[in-house]
C-alpha cells in the first residue's frame, strides 16, 4: 500500500516535468535564425504577448559569437540616429543604422513600427548583415534583401 501511495505521489511530479515547454520566440524561430547566423544557436526568449517582449539568438564560433536581437515593445526605443536610412515595405517609419558598442562588436539595426508597437532588430558580428544603400532611400526588392532585412521582414510579418 505504500509503495501505492509513493507511486502516486511522484506521477503528479512526472507530469509536470515533461510538461514544461521550451521558450518560444513569437517573431522568429530558431530555425531561421541558425540559416541566417549560419549554424546552430541557443535562444534566449522573453515575451508576454505578441506585443510586447524580447528574443535573442546565439550562434558561437571559435572566433566570433554572431547574435540576432529583437526587442518588441509598445514604446519607442529605437537607438538609430534622425539621419538614419528608411526603408520600404517594413511596417511604419522603419529604418536602418550602425553601431559599434566599446567592446568592438559591430551591430547593424533596422527598428520600426507595426501598428502601436516597435521593434528593433539587430545583428551583430555578422559580414554582410546589410547592404549599402546606392541612395538615401532605399526600394524595398525582396531577391535584393540584406540578411538583416530579412529577419526584419519575418518579424514584421508575425506583428501584422
Amino acid at each position: 500500500m505504500k509503495l501505492f501511495f509513493g507511486l502516486l505521489l511522484m506521477f503528479p511530479s512526472a507530469l509536470t516535468a515533461f510538461s514544461q515547454a521550451p521558450a518560444v520566440c513569437p517573431w522568429f524561430t530558431t530555425g531561421s535564425a541558425a540559416m541566417a547566423l549560419g549554424g546552430d544557436v541557443t535562444m534566449v526568449a522573453h515575451a508576454s504577448g505578441n506585443w510586447d517582449g524580447s528574443c535573442k539568438f546565439e550562434h558561437r564560433s571559435e572566433k566570433v559569437t554572431q547574435t540576432i536581437e529583437i526587442l518588441v515593445s509598445k514604446t519607442d526605443s529605437h537607438p538609430c540616429p534622425t539621419m538614419s536610412t528608411s526603408l520600404k515595405a517594413l511596417g511604419n517609419e522603419a529604418v536602418q543604422c550602425a553601431h559599434t558598442n566599446p567592446n568592438g562588436d559591430e551591430s547593424d539595426i533596422i527598428a520600426g513600427r507595426v501598428r502601436d508597437a516597435y521593434f528593433v532588430v539587430t545583428m551583430t558580428n555578422v559580414r554582410g548583415a546589410i547592404r549599402e544603400p546606392s541612395g538615401q532611400t532605399r526600394p524595398s526588392d525582396p531577391f535584393d534583401a540584406s540578411p538583416l532585412e530579412r529577419v526584419a521582414e519575418q518579424v514584421v510579418g508575425n506583428l501584422f
